[in-house]
C-alpha cells in the first residue's frame, strides 16, 4: 500500500503537468482564442483554492476615489460581494472593497514581466478602504493582495527577486509563480517574511497554501460600498 503522503504529491505533480499541456496546447490557437491562459488558471489552478460562495472573474476594478486598475486577468470576489456585468457574467467592474484577490497571467516573464509588474502596480495602488487625511491604517488591509502567474520563467530566487527588482516598494506583488520555472516566491497579507519553494508540487502547493491564507485575511475583514455613494453623486451633476 503506498503512503497516504504520495498522493498529495502525486495530484499536485498531476496537476502541473496538466498546466503545462493545457498552456502547450492552446499556444496553436493563439491569438484567435483570446484569454486561453486565464482560463486554464482558473479552471485547474485557482478553483482548488475556492469554496462554494466565491466568484471568479475578469475585468476592472474601481475604488471609492474613482480610480481604477484597467483590464485585470482574474479577479476573485468575496461572497455576498457586488460587482457588474460588462458585455458578459465574465467580464465585469469590480468594486475594489469586495475583492480577495487578483491575478495576472503572462506566457513568458523574461518577456513579461515589466509588463506584468506595472500592471500590479496600478492594482495595488486602489484603496478597499477609504483613505482620509491623518488615519494610519495596515497597508495589506488597504491594497488589494495581487499575485503574478507566468507559464514560463524564472527557476531561482535571483531570478525571481530581478523581477521584484526591489522589495520596499509597497506596489509590488504579493507573490511570483512561475510554473515552468518550478518556483513560488511570495507571502500573503499579514504574513511575515516571504516564502520560497522550489520544484512542482512544493511550489504548487505553496502557492496554494497562499491563496488560500489570502482568501481567509479578507473573509475576516468586513468591507463597506458607502463611500461609493459619493461617485454616483458626482457623475449625477
Amino acid at each position: 500500500m503506498k503512503k497516504a503522503s504520495n498522493f498529495l504529491k502525486q495530484k499536485l505533480e498531476g496537476i502541473h503537468a496538466g498546466l503545462i499541456q493545457a498552456h502547450e496546447d492552446s499556444k496553436q490557437y493563439a491569438p484567435s482564442i483570446t484569454g486561453a491562459e486565464r482560463e486554464i488558471i482558473s479552471r485547474s489552478l485557482l478553483s482548488l483554492a475556492l469554496a462554494p460562495g466565491y466568484r471568479i472573474g475578469t475585468g476592472t476594478i474601481l475604488d471609492q476615489h474613482g480610480d481604477d486598475s484597467g483590464q485585470v486577468d482574474i479577479v476573485i470576489e468575496q461572497p455576498f460581494s457586488l460587482s457588474f456585468p460588462i458585455s458578459s457574467d465574465q467580464n465585469r467592474l469590480f468594486l475594489a472593497p469586495s475583492v480577495c484577490a487578483a491575478f495576472e497571467v503572462k506566457s513568458d516573464l523574461a518577456r513579461q514581466g515589466d509588463d506584468a509588474m506595472k500592471k500590479v502596480a496600478a492594482i495595488k495602488s486602489l484603496h478597499r478602504i477609504l483613505v482620509k487625511k491623518g488615519e494610519f491604517h495596515n497597508y495589506d488591509d488597504i491594497s488589494i493582495p495581487t499575485y503574478i502567474i507566468g507559464f514560463k520563467g524564472p527557476s531561482t530566487e535571483q531570478g525571481i527577486e530581478k523581477i521584484y527588482k526591489t522589495f520596499s516598494d509597497k506596489l509590488i506583488p504579493n507573490g511570483i509563480l512561475s510554473i515552468g520555472g518550478e518556483i513560488f516566491y511570495g507571502k500573503a497579507p499579514g504574513s511575515n517574511g516571504y516564502v520560497i519553494a522550489t520544484g512542482k508540487e512544493a511550489s504548487l502547493f505553496a502557492f496554494l497554501q497562499c491563496v488560500t491564507e489570502t482568501l481567509q485575511h479578507a473573509g475576516a475583514n468586513d468591507f463597506k460600498l458607502d463611500e461609493f455613494r459619493s461617485l454616483i453623486a458626482q457623475s449625477s451633476r
